[in-house]
Formats: C-alpha cells, structure tokens, sequence
C-alpha cells in the first residue's frame, strides 16, 4: 500500500495540482479534509484488497491537495518574522497523527470497527467545520494589517 501511495503521488502529483491551481486554499483545505474523513469511512467498508488499492487513490489526492495548501495558508496569514515556528507548528500534526495511530489500533480491538473510524471521520470533518470557521474570520479581519504580514 505504501509503495502504491508513493507511485500515484509520483503519477498524481501534476494533474491535481493543475486541477487545483485556481483553487482557494479554504476550498482545498476543506476538500482534504472531507477526503480523509470519508477515506476512513470507506476503510471499514474494505472488503477486498482491490477496494483498498481504490481508497489508496482518494488518500494520495487527499495528501497531494492538503500539504501544499497547508504550507500556502501558514506563509499567507503569518508574521514573517514567525513563519518558521508556525511551520514547525503546523507539521506537528502528523507527529501527532503518528502517535495517536497505535492507540487507535488498540482501541480498534476493544470497539468495533466502524465505532473508531466513524470517531476519525467525525474528527475530519469537524476540522473541515474548523477550517470554514476559520477562513470566514479571516476574511473579516483580512483588510487590517494585512500590509505587516
């Protein structure tokens, strides 16, 4: 699965981001963030190894659309003198995704299967919900001081 993941991204990579160029960083945040959540949700439904190779592609997608628009957004509305600390800061979530992985395996014994990746699709997609929240202050408070940043 993993070297599947790699060869899309490699295959993938250009198309999407062309796909995307005109995208505003809200859309694509939001897409990626329904993308995982939904790819979750199809986890459970796996009931071949083909059905998992197919969720492969919505994971690559979802990868190739969230990293550079994450990166865009934190260099767009931050201090410059800070950008490298909110940098730091925001790839803090895939330390936090790979810590929390292994307990979400052990609680995946303890509760069914569709109980725990519906709990990581709600995630998602509350931070979909975050992300929608978000851009809309930002666009209220997008014309002050806009220059300093």
């Amino acid at each position: 699965m993993v070297e599947l993941n790699r060869l899309l991204f490699i295959l993938l990579i250009i198309p999407v981001t062309e796909l995307l160029e005109n995208w505003r960083d809200r859309n694509a945040l939001i897409l990626a963030a329904c993308l995982s959540g939904f790819h979750m949700l199809l986890v459970v439904l796996a009931t071949s190894a083909w059905f998992l190779f197919g969720i492969a592609i919505f994971l690559t997608i979802r990868e190739i659309i969230h990293g550079p628009s994450v990166h865009k957004f934190v260099s767009n509305y931050t201090f410059k003198t800070a950008r490298g600390k909110y940098m730091g800061a925001s790839d803090l979530q895939y330390s936090l995704g790979r810590f929390l992985a292994p307990i979400i395996v052990i609680l995946s014994v303890s509760f069914p299967p569709i109980l725990v990746f519906g709990f990581i699709m709600v995630c998602a997609l509350i931070s979909a919900v975050i992300y929608f929240i978000l851009f809309r202050i930002l666009a209220v408070n997008d014309g002050a001081n806009i220059e300093t940043r």
